[in-house]
């Protein structure tokens, strides 16, 4: 059974994170039976009232949208339950629910360099 799309529904809600989908997957057996639960379900396995609606009310229309940018070359969806998952960003507990991916999945895992600014600085930045 082809997960993706279950995987790509939890990945769309705004603020379900790590933590959360550790919760929920206390409870239920599979992505699937959360994405498919009722929201007084998801609210008594400890997900918030807000995100509870949101996911039960997911946008199918977007992750068509999704599933069919993943089916260009060189496109991914990385779970968090996947070993392509940096291990990193694993640690976090507001670690995303999966990533998109577009070149080389294994990049992920290799090192890394960050370089972080704002375009509007403070006067202590700039």
């Amino acid at each position: 059974m082809d997960e993706r799309p279950h995987w790509l529904t939890l990945a769309r809600v705004p603020g379900l994170h790590a933590d959360a989908l550790a919760k929920l997957l206390t409870r239920f057996d599979s992505v699937a039976d959360i994405v498919t639960a009722k929201a007084e379900s998801l609210i008594a396995a400890g997900l918030s009232e807000k995100n509870a609606q949101r996911l039960v009310h997911a946008d199918s229309v977007q992750v068509k949208a999704d599933l069919d940018w993943l089916d260009k070359p060189n496109r991914a969806f990385v779970p968090y339950s996947s070993s392509d998952y940096p291990p990193l960003l694993k640690q976090l507990r507001s670690a995303p629910v999966g990533l998109f991916v577009c070149g080389r999945v294994a990049a992920l895992s290799e090192p890394q360099l960050a370089i972080v600014g704002s375009r509007n600085p403070t006067s202590i930045g700039r």
